[in-house]
């Protein structure tokens, strides 16, 4: 009996070790997409991890944020009601900074995706790089103006509005020119110095 089910027993722990390889390559290959800068990626896997990624942001934020606030899980009551809380409220810090928090830890897997596109487009990612530095220095600038004691901030300093404006406007144009190249234009065919083409083009003549 023992040896008609050995042949069983080994064949289950070939299978068990199997999904326990291809568990640990699809974790290192989650790992590599979203901290990695190494390598390319191609438009639709850029939409598919970008829109996901906007989405659990947006959901831990409002359930977090409707949680402090008290209100229950009501995204447009817990945005109205933020516009109506004092901005130097216990509340209203509170909600601020786990707000803020909370996409700060999403930017970087951004960044990661966004750099990989401009991978698959053969560019460095300079520009990349650059816009979402301005865009972390608008939010903090944002947030420590509505933090700041009166007298400070844009309360008393006649720049602040033409000044943020501006900044506005730069990343309004940066978001649409991420939007057109990073998920719009397609990437090299075949390799370039980024590495093959993540859609295996070109692979056949290496």
């Amino acid at each position: 009996m023992a040896r008609l089910l050995a042949p069983i027993d080994t064949a289950n722990k070939d299978l068990n070790l199997r999904y326990e390889i291809r568990g640990a390559s699809v974790m290192k290959s989650a790992v590599t997409e979203l901290f990695v800068a190494r390598g390319r990626l191609r438009r639709r896997d850029f939409w598919l991890i970008s829109l996901g990624l906007a989405a659990l942001c947006l959901f831990i934020q409002l359930a977090g944020a409707s949680l402090i606030l008290g209100d229950g899980f009501i995204g447009v009551t817990m945005l109205l009601q933020l516009g109506e809380i004092p901005s130097k409220s216990p509340r209203f810090i509170a909600t601020a900074t786990f707000i803020s928090l909370v996409a700060l830890v999403f930017y970087w897997p951004m960044l990661i995706l966004c750099l990989r596109r401009e991978h698959d487009r053969n560019n460095s990612g300079w520009l990349v790089w650059v816009y979402f530095i301005f865009s972390l220095l608008s939010d903090f600038l944002i947030f420590g103006d509505r933090l700041a004691p009166p007298g400070m901030g844009s309360a008393v300093d006649p720049l602040w509005g033409p000044a943020m404006s501006i900044l506005s406007l730069v990343l309004l144009g940066g978001a649409v020119w991420l939007t057109v190249t990073l998920g719009l234009l397609d990437g090299t065919p075949g390799p370039n110095r980024y590495g093959p083409s993540p859609k295996g083009i070109g692979v056949a003549d290496q």
